[in-house]
């Protein structure tokens, strides 16, 4: 890492709402932090963000590839045109604090074993509101936003976090040169086109395999004008597929094998959501089944080259995962809920604990 101030790439994938893009760039303009490029990779919007793109100041890069390429693939083209040390990802439908990108600069550059840095994300309409502080993530393949509705205060300074949120984070070049882009398969479970959303848990699951650590800085801050996404049955469809091909892709087998009761309870419980929401929602869910097993060819490949990548095993990786599930979706009432989490929960966490017990003692043995 450079001694003086790194170069950070910041990179937008933008569809429409030009709107929410100027807004975030003024915001960008007062960041005390001035080393930095910006990137913006243009997913096919309409005429009025196009003329908008076409206005910007020369030195701001603009992609227009007139097509959506989705999270993933629109960042990966993003990182292949930027020169950053550091890259930043972030929503455009966000303003930053001044002290932003600082912030998240500082805290990257301050030891090598820092791989990725989130910033606490607020609500932009109420901004003593979190919106996320990263992503917590269930070794189960559950995923959901970290602290949500609470107070901002009571999040404070830096600590260790299993994810970040794609919302924004910053990771250091050198180590996408080692673990690789976003995995963009998170786009093609079917033949309808849909912004997954487990690109960017995948990312920091390799960088976590490969021995480097995501960490949260509560003093870098954002306000994102958060919307919360239906559940439609594309969404469903594909969050699905995702949480098979994460889990599939990244565990080793041993591990796979021994967590197989707990994740064939957790898909008992998936079944029962399907049921709940109808016919539909069952199709659906039958359906990600099909496409998994068309995807055996492509997540052997994978595995393979996470084994090559794997520095830390498995344990490592299960204390850093949470163990619990919220059921936050409209489908269940708030009396079930309460009662599947009360029942589940414990289990799920004592058997977690179990499988790091015996993936520790199978460690020392091969040793």
């Amino acid at each position: 890492m450079n001694s003086g101030k790194p170069l950070v790439s910041i990179i937008f994938v933008t569809f429409n709402y030009h709107e929410n893009l100027n807004e975030c760039l003024q915001s960008l303009r007062k960041q005390t932090y001035s080393d930095f490029e910006i990137i913006i990779v243009d997913n096919g919007s309409d005429r009025e963000m196009l003329s908008y793109l076409e206005k910007l100041d020369s030195k701001i890069k603009c992609i227009k590839t007139g097509v959506n390429n989705g999270f993933g693939r629109g960042n990966n083209i993003g990182i292949a045109a930027s020169n950053g040390e550091l890259i930043v990802f972030s929503n455009y439908d966000a303003v930053y604090d001044s002290l932003w990108l600082e912030k998240l600069v500082n805290t990257a550059c301050a030891s090598e074993d820092i791989g990725v840095v989130a910033p606490k994300i607020t609500f932009y309409d109420d901004r003593e509101k979190i919106n996320t502080c990263g992503l917590f993530f269930s070794y189960l393949g559950y995923a959901c936003s970290s602290d949500i509705y609470k107070h901002s205060d009571i999040i404070n300074g830096k600590k260790e976090i299993a994810t970040a949120s794609g919302c924004c984070f910053l990771i250091k070049r050198s180590l996408i040169d080692i673990i690789g882009v976003f995995d963009e398969e998170y786009h093609h479970f079917g033949s309808q086109f849909f912004f997954s959303s487990l690109e960017d848990i995948d990312l920091c699951w390799r960088v976590k395999l490969a021995g480097k650590k995501i960490v949260l800085d509560s003093d870098s801050v954002m306000y994102h004008k958060y919307n919360k996404k239906e559940l439609s049955l594309l969404r469903y469809l594909y969050l699905e597929c995702g949480r098979y091909y994460i889990l599939l892709k990244n565990y080793q087998l041993f591990t796979l094998i021994l967590l197989m009761p707990a994740l064939l309870s957790f898909e008992s419980l998936t079944w029962f959501f399907a049921a709940i929401n109808g016919m539909s929602f069952l199709k659906t869910k039958a359906k990600s089944y099909i496409i998994l097993l068309q995807k055996l060819s492509n997540i052997r490949n994978k595995r393979d080259e996470i084994k090559q990548l794997r520095k830390v095993n498995d344990e490592k990786i299960l204390d850093g995962f949470g163990s619990f599930v919220e059921l936050r979706q409209g489908a269940f009432t708030h009396l079930q809920a309460k009662i599947i989490e009360n029942i589940l929960n414990p289990v799920f966490s004592i058997y977690k604990l179990l499988a790091m017990i015996i993936i520790k003692i199978k460690s020392k043995v091969i040793k």
